[in-house]
């Protein structure tokens, strides 16, 4: 993806200007409704930890790419201008309390995706070249059941597997649950919409759906060039973008069998570059 390692964007919270742009962002979401939904959970049980900060957290880990609850945890631990800005107290809530919560927002993903986009919009004020350029990838949601126990507890979960430089000499490695398909500002790396399917299904159709709906979600959005990686590279998804007048800029695959000769000619009719077994030759 194109946003960076999260513990440099959360050093970079300490900075009192980007604070305080995060913190205006924050004060100007439009999270009534959705806030009322939630507390219909706690209409005949205990008070709870109050919500908003619950949710502000969660916003402020969605915009700043933490990885999990507990990468949340640290960086609220470690920083006390976030837990304030978040509204926190001293003791804040545990993982448990973070993973219930989140759970809860799942079932209010439309309400959810409102409260983003407004966030979104919010930047788009003070950054106007915002989705100019987006990068879109996959990200692996391992799921918390265990699969070998029958029945599975979460089946809409499904074995994929991802390709890393740590997952061992074949550089592939299983998980069992799901997968993100994020859209960001490829510049800024700021999430602007994003799509989730089940660990199984494969990256290339999954193109379409995820910029249709930034489409209609977002007025200003008409992106030059989408970046994406290999695995959604697909004729049907350049003639997609291609007709949404965005650049696409795909890694392209190895055939898996005999080499294709592909022309690929300048705007000055240049010789043409032909691949061959092992590289591009001209």
């Amino acid at each position: 993806m194109a946003s960076a390692p999260y513990p440099n964007q959360i050093s970079a919270v300490s900075q009192s200007p980007l604070l305080a742009e995060l913190q205006d962002h924050l004060d100007n979401v439009d999270d009534t409704e959705l806030l009322a939904r939630l507390a219909l959970y706690r209409a005949n049980g205990r008070p709870g930890y109050p919500l908003r900060p619950l949710l502000r957290a969660c916003l402020v880990s969605c915009q700043l790419g933490l990885p999990s609850a507990n990468a949340l945890i640290r960086q609220l631990q470690d920083h006390p201008q976030l837990r304030e800005l978040c509204g926190f107290g001293d003791p804040f809530p545990v993982r448990r309390t973070f993973n219930r919560f989140i759970k809860r927002l799942e079932g209010h993903s439309d309400l959810l995706k409102a409260v983003i986009a407004g966030i979104a919009e919010r930047i788009k004020e003070f950054l106007p070249d915002l989705g100019e350029a987006v990068a879109i990838d996959s990200t692996a949601i391992p799921s918390h059941c265990n699969p070998n126990r029958k029945p599975v507890s979460d089946p809409e979960a499904s074995w994929s597997v991802k390709h890393s430089v740590k997952s061992g000499k074949d550089g592939t490695e299983w998980f069992f649950g799901y997968k993100m398909h994020p859209i960001a500002d490829a510049r800024y790396g700021i999430p602007l919409a994003q799509h989730i399917t089940t660990g199984s299904r494969n990256d290339s159709p999954e193109l379409p759906p995820l910029v249709a709906p930034a489409k209609d979600q977002y007025p200003w959005f008409q992106p030059a060039v989408a970046i994406a990686d290999r695995g959604y590279d697909a004729a049907g998804n350049h003639q997609y973008l291609y007709r949404q007048g965005i650049a696409p800029v795909i890694h392209i695959r190895r055939p898996a069998i005999k080499p294709v000769c592909i022309r690929i000619y300048t705007p000055r009719r240049a010789s043409p570059l032909a691949w061959g077994k092992s590289r591009w030759s001209m």
